[in-house]
């Protein structure tokens, strides 16, 4: 496996080590952010770091929250001290987190770091990569150099490569953040020579990324234009530049070869591209060859990497369009200058620091939040002023010319540390703590993402000069914050017992005379810490605000608000606050609010939230239904209307039948903004309403308000059937195939058997408009039968001793083969068997005679006497064969001794009787057939067409109740004969 592949690898699966709360994906200069939250493992970890640092009383790391850059430590009291260094001081790697050794090491032949946050390998000699950078997960880069190279000289993290060109060595210095490398030109005579006028490097990009080369460097962006590798400007300097007489020496002096002296001779290098995957260095030849320059001369070609948009960077006044992105190390008179000088040289410099915070802190409340920077060399023992400024993003491309501006000073410190001679009390860790709360504060609560420090002297003084380390400490941590998380917003508020959501305005909620609980709940991102949070509630008489009348608050105790938890302000702690007038509630609208509030006094407030109180009962309701209506029978239903009465605030209406209490059941109410059946406008809701049983009963209507009081006295009606009793009804409704008995609806125990050509459910209706509004068509399905098929009940559907009607649906068709419109054959719908024939049928006679003599089929209702006599009630109107459903009822009166048949509720004609109908004989012709009829020579009449809803009572239906019977079915005139059969 290549180095790069496997440090790909190595980056990929490190990222996938530990429990931070978010995964670092790209361990090179940009991080993603790819598993928000905590797990359930994360969160064990801190609910035990965060126990550890209450038992203790000491801060405790909370290793999940570390990031390559980030220390983070649970506090005793549950806040978070966040510690930033602007370069990695950790690594992630298959064994979890470990600390950075940039000791380089040999690995599959190539030199890398022990542990490092940027995967950098270099040459181990010979030919190949000189470099193998990966700058994130999917990207890499590769610079090669254009000779074969000598075994490398390791001392810690760098790699010397001696005589690369002739006295010339080349050293690799693995880095934090990436990697620098320099050529030391060691005499004159090395720097004439041929090969350091142009110097050609191989860079290419391995991955999605695209490589940049610009005047001084180059960059590297991913796929999607971020920059996740940089270099600052190429630059060569010479030896020179210390002048002891003016400069004081530092207190801790270290000599690093790879940064220049104050005073020291500079130039920078050419950079230009000289193929699609080269570029070339040019040298200075005139700081060269000049007799002027001391050597050894350091080249640096460019290449160091930005790590997540954090960083260091260094403009420089007399160089300003020199870039210094992530200045490395102390110069060769110890750390970086700030302000002015002019004792080595001259020099003006600023120095910044960049924060990368992604979202850690937004949201947060900062208790503190220190900057430290350590003070390593002063001009003077004299006190002088150092100053702290905010300011904008600084990126790679940073120099005097193009640095950002100061957005607000942050704090000042005057002191004269770093100096040997200076007064002890002076010297100390030579740390300054600059205080940047505010800034910090700031941050948070506009969620930026960076955050970027300046330090500045007076650049007037050179008194002030000063120099600084890149870091404070052995950790590296520059910035350190203090913060913790207000609990969030309550949420899920609502009242209870009754329950209504939480609303203000017209929408606000209606209650009665109980008062509610009031309920929230809360959250919060320190809960893991062991915070806890209690609920404050604040309630008002009248809107809330300063427009409303406090009338009491009630705070719950702490608790852990994880888990669901709900704060309530109790129902009777509430009823104690609320005015009440004669044992009521005084009517009105109140208000509450929820605050919540965590143990470090940290509280977010929520919204408010209203509720009127209404004590009134509405009145009785009205009850009325048509004045054609007549309660017929058990099971028949009747259009009836609720209305409000005088009731201005009626929400709903409950009903019972033959019960004294209000029903609770939600199909015994209508409520009128949600029921189709009830009109917005008028309050009204005009439902079909049937007697549960034969004989009397009492409906009861309550009215209720918005508050949910009922209404005090319902609407009490007694009622009582006309007299009509059902004992039969098929409605066929059944989709499958009738083949047995027990597959249609079923009265009193009787089945319907069917035999011969297999009559089928079938059929679609569609209803006829409703107040001008077309209605949604439903599946009615009816028997059809071909001549030939009957069906019959082991027992009649009706006696025939006394009053009885019988009724169906009926659309008669003509036998194929014979399509004349009007009817050519007789048939049967419904018929009792009586003997050697009949005591009643309901069909269709073809030989009925019209008052011009005419003959023409028509609907008919038939019974026999016990003297073989048979009597007739024939309607005008013809019957066809066209589509249509007729609804035909046969009544006899045995009272008057007559009989009379209704097509579609209207009478068509009465027939006086004489003599007894013949009734039923014995157990064997104890049958009522459908589709045909019963004679001394056996069954014929058979019926072809379309048969619903037949049904049969004890009791003589009269016009009114025929009208109602036929009427109940109506809206379903309109059907389409369906072409095949349904299953």
């Amino acid at each position: 496996m290549s180095s790069i592949k496997r440090a790909l690898t190595l980056a990929i699966a490190a990222s996938m080590v530990g429990t931070a709360s978010s995964w670092v994906l790209v361990t090179g200069a940009e991080a993603l952010e790819v598993a928000p939250g905590l797990h359930r493992a994360e969160r064990s970890a801190v609910d035990k770091a965060a126990a550890e640092a209450r038992l203790s009383g000491r801060p405790v790391e909370l290793t999940s929250e570390h990031t390559e850059t980030d220390t983070v430590r649970v506090n005793p009291d549950g806040t978070l001290t966040r510690s930033m260094a602007a370069e990695p001081v950790r690594a992630r790697t298959v064994e979890g987190w470990k600390d950075i050794d940039l000791d380089l090491v040999v690995r599959d032949g190539r030199l890398e770091s022990k542990v490092s946050a940027a995967p950098v390998s270099f040459s181990s000699g010979g030919r190949g990569a000189l470099v193998e950078l990966v700058a994130g997960s999917n990207d890499a880069l590769v610079v090669d150099w254009p000779d074969a190279l000598p075994s490398p000289v390791v001392d810690g993290a760098t790699a010397r490569y001696i005589d690369v060109f002739a006295g010339v060595d080349l050293l690799m210095t693995a880095t934090p953040s990436g990697y620098s490398h320099v050529l030391e030109v060691k005499t004159p005579e090395a720097a004439r020579q041929r090969e350091l006028k142009e110097i050609p490097m191989g860079v290419t990009s391995e991955g999605s990324g695209s490589l940049k080369v610009r005047q001084g460097g180059f960059t590297l962006s991913d796929k999607f234009g971020r920059e996740v590798l940089s270099s600052p400007d190429s630059l060569m300097w010479d030896s020179s530049g210390t002048d002891e007489s003016r400069a004081t020496p530092a207190l801790q002096t270290q000599a690093v070869e790879q940064q220049p002296a104050e005073a020291a001779k500079q130039a920078p290098v050419e950079v230009k591209a000289t193929g699609p995957d080269e570029i070339t260095l040019v040298p200075d030849q005139e700081m060269l060859r000049s007799p002027d320059t001391e050597f050894p001369v350091y080249i640096d070609p460019p290449v160091s990497m930005a790590f997540n948009q954090a960083g260091r960077a260094m403009t420089f006044r007399q160089h300003p369009s020199l870039t210094s992105w992530n200045w490395s190390s102390e110069t060769s008179q110890g750390g970086q200058g700030v302000g002015y000088q002019n004792f080595d040289g001259v020099s003006t410099k600023r120095l910044f620091w960049q924060f990368n915070l992604g979202t850690k802190l937004a949201g947060a409340t900062v208790s503190s939040a220190t900057f430290m920077a350590k003070e390593v060399w002063a001009a003077s023992c004299a006190k002088k002023e150092i100053n702290l400024y905010r300011t904008h993003a600084i990126s790679s491309k940073t120099n005097w010319n193009n640095q950002p501006s100061a957005i607000s000073l942050q704090d000042s410190k005057t002191v004269s540390f770093g100096r040997e001679d200076c007064p002890a009390d002076q010297a100390g860790d030579r740390v300054l703590n600059f205080n940047v709360k505010t800034a910090m504060q700031t941050v948070a609560d506009k969620g930026t993402t960076t955050v970027t420090f300046q330090l500045r002297a007076d650049e007037n003084d050179p008194v002030a000069w000063k120099r600084f380390a890149p870091r404070p400490n052995d950790d590296g941590e520059v910035l350190s914050v203090s913060y913790s998380f207000p609990p969030g917003p309550p949420a899920n508020l609502k009242l209870q017992n009754p329950t209504k959501t939480c609303s203000t305005g017209a929408q606000r909620p209606v209650i009665g005379n109980d008062a509610p609980d009031l309920v929230a709940t809360t959250s919060d991102r320190d809960a893991g810490q062991g915070q806890k949070v209690k609920m404050s509630f604040e309630l008002r008489k009248g809107l809330g605000g300063a427009g409303g009348t406090l009338l009491g608050s009630f705070t719950t105790t702490l608790v852990d608000p994880r888990n669901g938890k709900t704060y309530m302000y109790p129902q009777a702690d509430v009823a104690a606050r609320l005015p009440y007038s004669g044992g009521k509630i005084v009517s009105g609208t109140y208000s509450w609010r929820p605050k919540a509030i965590d143990d470090t006094g940290l509280a977010t407030l929520g919204p408010w939230c209203e509720f009127t109180v209404d004590s009134t009962h509405p009145g009785t309701p009205e009850v009325s239904w048509s004045s054609e209506a007549t309660w017929i029978y058990q099971g028949a239903a009747v259009p009836v209307t609720f209305g409000p009465g005088s009731s201005n605030d009626v929400v709903k209406y409950a009903y019972s039948w033959n019960a004294p209490a209000m029903p609770t059941s939600s199909g015994q109410q209508l409520v009128i903004a949600n029921d189709l059946k009830c009109s917005t406008t008028t309050k009204k809701c005009t439902l079909p309403l049937a007697l549960p049983k034969a004989g009397f009963s009492v409906l009861r209507v309550w009215s209720v308000d918005a508050a949910g009081n009922p209404t005090t006295a319902p609407a009490t009606i007694p009622l009582e059937s006309a007299g009509l009793v059902a004992t039969a009804a098929y409605t066929f409704n059944d989709v499958s195939e009738p083949a047995a008995a027990g597959n249609n609806s079923v009265v009193d125990g009787q089945d319907l058997y069917l035999w011969g050509p297999v009559p089928r459910f079938r059929g679609v209706f569609q209803p006829e408009p409703q107040d001008e509004q077309a209605q949604e068509p439903r599946l009615e399905y009816a028997l059809e039968f071909a001549q030939g098929g009957v069906g019959w009940t082991d027992n009649p559907m009706v006696g025939t001793a006394d009053s009885f009607t019988v009724a169906a649906e009926v659309d008669p068709v003509n036998p194929v083969g014979a399509p004349d419109a009007e009817l050519v054959s007789s048939s049967t719908m419904i018929s009792q068997v009586a003997g050697a024939g009949y005591s009643y049928r309901l069909g269709v006679d073809t030989g009925c005679v019209r008052p011009d003599a005419t003959t023409h089929p028509c609907y008919v209702f038939a019974v026999r006497n016990t003297a073989g006599q048979t009597f007739t009630a024939r309607s005008v109107l013809t019957a066809t064969d066209e589509p249509g459903m007729v609804h035909l009822a046969g009544v006899y009166r045995a009272a008057d001794n007559d009989i009379a048949l209704f097509v579609d509720g209207e009478l068509a004609a009465e027939v006086e009787l004489s003599g007894t109908l013949v009734q039923p004989t014995s157990t064997s012709d104890d049958l009522t057939l459908v589709g045909t009829v019963e004679t001394g020579a056996g069954i014929y009449q058979y019926f072809a067409g379309y048969l619903d809803e037949v049904e049969a009572w004890t009791g003589a239906a009269g016009e009114a109740q025929a009208f109602l019977i036929a009427g109940r079915l109506r809206d379903f005139r309109s059907y389409s004969r369906p072409e095949v059969a349904t299953p």
